[in-house]
């Protein structure tokens, strides 16, 4: 019973797209207004990489008069991104500068450091990354780009879209066909592994909400990896309140 679900219920009529995507792109503006008109910000770091959904957040503050000279831009030098190719020409179109705010480090002791890494990894992430300490900024806030996986695009079924697959309406069929096309890079423990594997997700398909196959697919990632995504270690260690102004109902209408 929540205007979220009631949304999801409307028929979608195509010829109101392009309206719904201005007044999707209005609500990511006004997540970004919410937390700039803040008198306890006085830094709002905005990352720009190479990623789509962090120049959909970059593309929003630059129709923004920043009037108080809040803006600061972050990034990173990953080459899978290409972050610093695409970040360094954007930021010289629009002259913000980068984020130079001063940062406090608070250094654990190795057991703390181990509990944390072990807890997070082990729980919550699958990735190793070192863990060394609390980073702390006063006044300081920083909008991500993310959530875009599951407000803004077709994630795992971006390359699905117009395939046969989105006619299956069984859940071991679909997924059966699914795993038929890259079974070589499974790491499965006998030779019964791939079809124990194929009917554990078509079981975990069969309970995820969605009109067919091809949507339950979709939502796996909001329900099982968007949140386990965005509460990895460095909300913890990095010290600065985060923002993802991607979250937008419109948009994720548009986008189921």
């Amino acid at each position: 019973n929540t205007s979220m679900a009631n949304m999801l219920e409307e028929e979608f009529n195509i010829n109101s797209y392009e309206k719904l995507l201005k007044e999707a792109a209005q609500e990511i503006k006004d997540n970004i207004n919410i937390v700039y008109n803040l008198d306890r910000f006085k830094n709002v770091i905005v990352d720009i990489t190479g990623g789509m959904d962090s120049r959909i957040v970059f593309s929003c503050i630059t129709s923004m008069k920043d009037t108080k000279n809040k803006f600061k831009l972050y990034t990173f030098d990953d080459k899978r991104t290409n972050d610093i190719k695409v970040a360094i020409p954007l930021s010289n179109l629009y002259n913000y500068p980068f984020e130079t705010v001063p940062v406090k480090i608070e250094l654990d002791e190795i057991e703390k450091e181990e509990e944390i890494t072990r807890s997070l990894n082990m729980g919550v992430y699958f990735y190793r990354d070192f863990y060394k300490g609390r980073k702390y900024s006063k006044n300081t806030i920083r909008l991500l780009g993310g959530g875009g996986e599951a407000i803004a695009r077709p994630y795992y079924t971006r390359y699905l879209q117009n395939d046969e697959l989105t006619n299956i309406q069984d859940e071991l069929i679909f997924t059966n066909e699914l795993f038929s096309r890259k079974p070589e890079g499974a790491l499965l423990p006998n030779e019964n592994g791939i079809e124990n594997c194929i009917n554990a997700f078509a079981k975990e398909l069969s309970n995820t909400l969605g009109d067919n196959p091809l949507e339950k697919y979709e939502n796996t990632y909001a329900f099982l990896r968007c949140g386990p995504h965005f509460s990895h270690k460095g909300i913890i260690t990095r010290g600065f309140l985060e923002w993802n102004p991607i979250f937008s109902k419109k948009l994720f209408y548009l986008k189921m």
